[in-house]
């Protein structure tokens, strides 16, 4: 009983010692013509084959979901079109095979449903099935490559996605984009990498951004965070996204992983987007008008006549309405209006936004929190601490009138207007005394 408890203990020692898990997964594509293309993945845990495929350099295209899983249709835009659930068929398609070290085996189940191990291979072939992919060893696709690809997120306007492998993402123009990468170097093979670059590549959007990440240790692990934006003029289409992940290693080797997915750009009909509505007034917040400044998206499939904008407040009794005559089909316009605000004091009001199309349906509604300030931004005395901690009294001539403290600066006026009295009473008296003074000295003379 004891020996047993002691084994126990070993066996949990030894698996918080043990490495993180890693699975390396080939991946053989035959096309026709005899032309072979092949890859090798590494991750920290198994992968669906469907996964490994969209994680690998190769740009699959899927069917919708069945109870058997997707089917791969096309591979790097090759093969047929996807129907529903199911491939258009005209005899040939992209036939499963695996290989688990006995050489090439017609898969018995789904690319969704096959559970890829360390050292398998997957293979593709694109033909009536009856044939096997060309005989690979596996150490003649995978060798050693420290660079791993962790996890791939994307940020569409601030909502956040994982991006799961052979999946589209779907956009739409003008969308903000924000890609998080993490890359890591694997413990296991004790190889330091310099220079990490990222790069994020839509070539037929000319979309081309990168991120250093520097150094990476055995084990080590960073963030990349790479922004974009689709065009407002990108066509209804799909697009590839390539992300490169390249390293010089200290084994005297270029070290390089890639990560592919689908960007599908959606348009509809109609499709109106306030992309921003903002105060550019210029003053400290307390004029008696404020210019508002807003900015019109069309993202819809085609020009977009008589856009009509309407703004208002119940809080300052606001109501404008404003037309654009002709949004240019990808284009956008800035609108901008006055709002008079006299009389209404300091404090907060919201504006709404509300956009809509040539048939008056509405398409976007923004809001905007606007900070109307006290004119009152310094008081007539300002207090602050000398070395010696004795206060100090210092006036501050510019903001004599603000209208911020009506109780003293009516005391400072008061007091302004005073002194003025004494001081016109004071130079008329001199002004008479020195009259006086030199008429006597002609007289005298």
């Amino acid at each position: 009983m004891k020996e047993n408890k002691n084994l126990f203990l070993i066996m949990i020692v030894l698996i918080f010692l043990l490495p993180n898990v890693i699975a390396d997964i080939a991946i053989v594509a035959e096309f026709p013509n005899d032309i072979v293309e092949v890859d090798c993945l590494r991750t920290k845990e198994t992968k669906k084959a469907s996964e490994a495929i969209g994680l690998s350099k190769f740009v699959p295209e899927w069917s919708e979901k069945s109870i058997f899983g997707r089917l791969l249709c096309k591979l790097n835009n090759f093969g047929e079109e996807p129907d529903g659930q199911y491939c258009e068929f005209y005899g040939d398609y992209w036939a499963f095979h695996i290989n688990e070290g006995n050489g090439w085996e017609f898969s018995s189940v789904g690319l969704d449903f096959y559970d890829a191990q360390d050292e398998s291979i997957i293979g593709l072939k694109f033909g009536d099935g009856s044939e096997t992919p060309q005989g690979f060893e596996f150490e003649e696709i995978c060798f050693d490559e420290p660079l791993i690809i962790n996890k791939v997120r994307a940020f569409i306007n601030d909502d956040n996605e994982n991006l799961v492998s052979g999946e589209d993402l779907q956009v739409k123009p003008g969308d903000k984009i924000e890609i998080e990468i993490g890359v890591g170097n694997f413990e296991a093979y004790s190889i330091d990498l310099f220079d990490v670059e990222v790069e994020l590549e839509i070539d037929d959007l000319d979309i081309n951004e990168d991120d250093s990440l520097g150094n990476l240790k055995p084990g080590g692990e960073e963030k990349s965070k790479i922004k974009f934006k689709i065009p407002l003029n990108a066509e209804e289409d799909d697009y590839d996204l390539v992300i490169l992940i390249e390293g010089e290693g200290d084994d005297g080797f270029d070290h390089v992983v890639v990560f592919n997915i689908v960007v599908e750009v959606e348009r509809e009909e109609h499709d109106l987007f306030i992309d921003s509505v903002q105060d550019i007034s210029e003053g400290l917040g307390c004029e008696n008008e404020k210019n508002f400044e807003a900015i019109i998206q069309n993202k819809g499939e085609s020009d977009e006549e008589n856009v009509i904008l309407i703004v208002n407040s119940s809080e300052i009794n606001y109501n404008g309405e404003f037309v654009i005559d002709n949004l240019k089909f990808g284009g956008e316009e800035k609108l901008n209006f006055l709002i008079g605000l006299e009389g209404m004091g300091s404090g907060n009001f919201h504006l709404t936004l509300k956009a809509y199309n040539s048939e008056l349906e509405l398409e976007d509604t923004e809001i905007l929190k606007v900070d109307r300030a006290s004119c009152e931004k310094f008081s007539l005395f300002d207090k602050i601490e000398s070395s010696s901690n004795n206060e100090k009294i210092i006036l501050n001539y510019h903001n004599l009138f603000s209208v911020g403290n009506e109780k003293t600066n009516k005391g400072i006026v008061l007091y302004l207007i005073l002194s003025s009295y004494f001081l016109v009473i004071f130079l008329g008296v001199f002004f008479v005394l020195k009259v006086r003074k030199n008429q006597k000295m002609l007289n005298f003379d």
